[in-house]
Parts: C-alpha cells; sequence; structure tokens
C-alpha cells in the first residue's frame, strides 16, 4: 500500500513539475550598435484601450459574444537619427536648421504593474481566455501602428522642436562657420513637414530667396 502510495505521489510530483527550459530556444542577450547614435526628441504618455469581440451564431442562433479588454499606460517615445544629413543655413541672420523626420522608438513601452485585463463571455460561450490571450498577443503591433500614425506624429513635433533647437544651441553653433549665431536665432523644421513650411529656405524648397 505505501508503495502505491509513494509512486502516486511521485507522479503527482513529476506532472506538476515545470517543464525544463529548452536551451537551444532562449535568446542570448546581444549588443548591437546604434551607427552614428539617436536624439531622443520627445515623448507621449497615454493609456490606450484595446478591446477584442468574439461573436459566434450556428444555424442563425446567436450563443453569444466574447468581449475582452485591456486597459494599459503607455509611452510612445520618438527620436532622430544623428546619422542621417542635416542641411543648416545661415539666411538673413537667422540659422536654419532642416532636421531629419523623427522615427518612432520599438517596441513601445507598457506598464505592465498597471495593466488592467477583463473578458466577459456569452452565455454559451466558454472562449474568454482563448479571446484574451489572442488580444494580448495583438497589443504590441498595435501600439508600433499607433506610434507611427500621422496624429500621434503631430502631436510631438513641437516638443521634438525645442528639443532640436537645444541641440543646434548647444552642437551646431559650437562650429566654426555658425559662431556668433544666438539660440533666438536658430529656427528648426523637419524634413516631412508640409512644403509651405520649408519654402522658408529659399528656392531650392519651392520658395524665394
Amino acid at each position: 500500500m505505501l508503495a502505491v502510495v509513494a509512486t502516486a505521489l511521485a507522479a503527482y510530483v513529476w506532472w506538476n513539475q515545470p517543464p525544463p527550459a529548452d536551451r537551444d530556444t532562449i535568446a542570448l542577450p546581444m549588443v548591437f550598435r546604434t551607427p552614428g547614435g539617436l536624439l531622443e526628441v520627445a515623448g507621449i504618455n497615454t493609456t490606450e484601450i484595446f478591446t477584442k469581440t468574439s461573436m459566434l451564431t450556428i444555424a442563425g442562433v446567436n450563443l453569444g459574444t466574447t468581449v475582452s479588454q485591456i486597459q494599459v499606460p503607455v509611452t510612445y517615445r520618438y527620436q532622430i537619427t544623428l546619422a542621417k544629413d542635416w542641411k543648416v543655413h545661415l539666411r538673413h541672420g537667422r540659422l536654419l536648421v532642416i532636421a531629419p523626420a523623427v522615427t518612432s522608438s520599438v517596441p513601445v513601452a507598457i506598464d505592465t504593474s498597471m495593466m488592467r485585463m477583463q473578458t466577459r463571455s456569452g452565455w454559451a460561450r466558454f472562449n474568454g481566455g482563448e479571446n484574451l490571450d489572442s488580444l494580448l498577443r495583438e497589443i504590441t503591433p498595435e501600439l508600433e501602428k499607433t506610434a507611427r500614425a500621422p496624429r500621434y506624429i503631430e502631436a510631438q513635433r513641437e516638443q521634438a522642436r525645442k528639443t532640436v533647437t537645444e541641440f543646434a544651441a548647444k552642437w551646431l553653433v559650437t562650429q566654426e562657420r555658425w559662431k556668433g549665431v544666438r539660440t533666438d536665432q536658430i529656427q528648426v523644421y523637419f524634413v516631412d513637414e508640409a512644403i509651405e513650411r520649408l519654402r522658408a529656405f529659399g528656392t531650392e524648397f519651392g520658395g524665394a530667396l
């Protein structure tokens, strides 16, 4: 009898042990280089809400709808690659700087400690956990898409402009050819801004000298 109990206990312990780690699939830390470096210029803090709905009907009979929702604080960060070409013009007493377009830093940062999740299944549905897991897998690509959305790019632009102006004041004006230019004489634009803004630079951008 004791042997049977011991065997059952050993089997229970073995069955409930976590599976061994697959050493071939564990990613080792990889250090990579960012050529030229990056200048972080702005960020956006907000809370995003994601919802996924699953409805099932059979022969016209509604078996219920499962609704899962995730609410999570998000930080979108924007940066400029310093290796890109920067165009600088000294014209009419102004130092005009055309900076590269900002790009979003990915993956987007989320605060998992403040994440809120809920799911509600229909009367004949039992897929609440499955629906929620599916929604979790969709969050990262959706956040990256949102970070690139025009409304977010425009929302951060003025703060990014201030950062680049400060950068230009500390670095560009230390160069011999730009000496004597004051910070309040620096005007910053980005290459992806509307052409009407860029025409201030002259003929090469469709404007007049």
